[in-house]
């Protein structure tokens, strides 16, 4: 159990301090880290409520303390993490295919017409 605050803990403080750097909004690090605060409060209401506890269910406030760092706050870090995978995967840029090339066109006909013909730049011996 202990675990899985451990790993909600970190997981929503480098969600905190990396969804700025790739992009995202900034509603989403502070649900991170609304998240990471609300998984600490819960930890402690488990800690400090089942404190002297020698068997379990301690008291109600405390069970719902380790319920809720067990298994909603975690829950609830999971599916943030996967909408901001999801979110990364549909907002990346898309490899643009190349452009089309448009077939040459034909040549046309030209009436050919003869081209004049240059003067010889040798002098021409007299006839």
């Amino acid at each position: 159990m202990e675990l899985a605050a451990v790993l909600t803990i970190w997981g929503m403080f480098s969600c905190f301090l990396l969804f700025p750097r790739l992009g995202l909004p900034p509603l989403w690090h502070r649900t991170a880290m609304t998240l990471c605060v609300a998984e600490f409060v819960a930890v402690g209401i488990w800690s400090y409520g089942s404190e002297r506890c020698v068997e379990r269910p301690c008291g109600a406030f405390a069970e719902a303390g380790r319920t809720a760092a067990t298994y909603d706050i975690p829950a609830l870090a999971v599916a943030l993490i996967a909408c901001a995978v999801i979110r990364g995967l549909r907002s990346r840029p898309r490899p643009v295919p190349p452009p089309q090339r448009a077939a040459a066109p034909e040549p046309r006909e030209r009436p050919h017409t003869p081209r004049p013909r240059r003067a010889s730049r040798r002098p021409t011996a007299p006839r």
